[in-house]
């Protein structure tokens, strides 16, 4: 008997992907992404495997619908990034509730035959945030995961050699997996 896909699945292949990370932020935290995405890049072109961010402030094309953007790049990234901070989770119209909504999606369908989330397409990286503070939110599930918690103090630099490993690692798991 075949498996019944859920009517959410988003049909997903991470090998036709243009992006390595979507980044998604709020407004205050701006900084800290661009230095973030410069650091990917430029890391990942030393190590001859040069990737490119997906970032709004610098990637978005002009004139188009918000949510078919959010929905399009998401598709055509790896992974996605959430930098959580305390101003994310007090922005509760923004944006980044419906780039997680749709990354979650992605996320539940490329593991839609598995009891647990054996690859991840959300990677939050928790910053100035405790488990207090997401406790009431959808990011307490990826807390508890403990994908990117270890990052609370990492400087951005080292940030981003550990997601270049992060991507390197699940990029042959979902081979393995055949995703």
């Amino acid at each position: 008997m075949a498996t019944r896909r859920s009517p959410w699945f988003v049909p997903y292949q991470a090998t036709d992907t243009e992006y390595s990370f979507f980044i998604s932020y709020v407004q205050g935290d701006a900084k800290d992404v661009k230095r973030l995405k410069q650091e990917l890049e430029t890391k990942s072109a030393k190590r001859h495997d040069p990737f490119q961010c997906f970032l709004d402030i610098d990637d978005w094309p002009l004139g188009r619908v918000s949510m078919e953007v959010i929905r399009e790049y998401l598709l055509r990234s790896q992974f996605m990034i959430a930098w959580i901070t305390p101003s994310y989770l007090q922005n509760t119209r923004g944006w980044n509730w419906m780039e997680l909504a749709s990354a979650s999606l992605i996320e539940l369908s490329m593991n839609h035959d598995r009891l647990v989330t054996l690859a991840p397409f959300v990677v939050p990286i928790f910053r100035g945030v405790s488990v207090s503070d997401v406790e009431r939110t959808p990011w307490l599930e990826f807390w508890q995961r403990k994908i990117g918690q270890l990052n609370q103090r990492t400087s951005i630099p080292k940030l981003a050699e550990l997601l270049i490993s992060l991507r390197q690692e699940e990029s042959k798991r979902r081979i393995d997996l055949g995703l």
